[in-house]
């Protein structure tokens, strides 16, 4: 599964809650506009805010860019409480 589905299905997840009908079992056209969602946030998630790039320097080393990825992620979700 790409990644654009992996956020589609936990949008659709998110949003339907526990005991949802599962995401392999709906039709493609019930799946779209949860698709686009996704592929929405995740094009948004490719302008970082300053303080993505601020903290994304605590993690950056060479040889180590999945650390730096999640502490700009991290960093996002936790603007959230902001």
């Amino acid at each position: 599964m790409s990644k654009v589905e992996d956020v589609a299905r936990a949008i659709y997840e998110g949003r339907n809650g526990t005991g949802c009908k599962a995401w392999s079992r709906l039709p493609k056209a019930h799946r779209e506009p949860y698709r686009l969602d996704a592929l929405n946030a995740i094009h948004e998630m490719r302008e970082p805010t300053e303080s993505m790039l601020k903290n994304a320097h605590k993690g950056y080393c060479f040889g180590r860019p999945l650390e730096t990825y999640h502490e700009m992620i991290d960093t996002a979700l936790s603007e959230e409480g902001e």
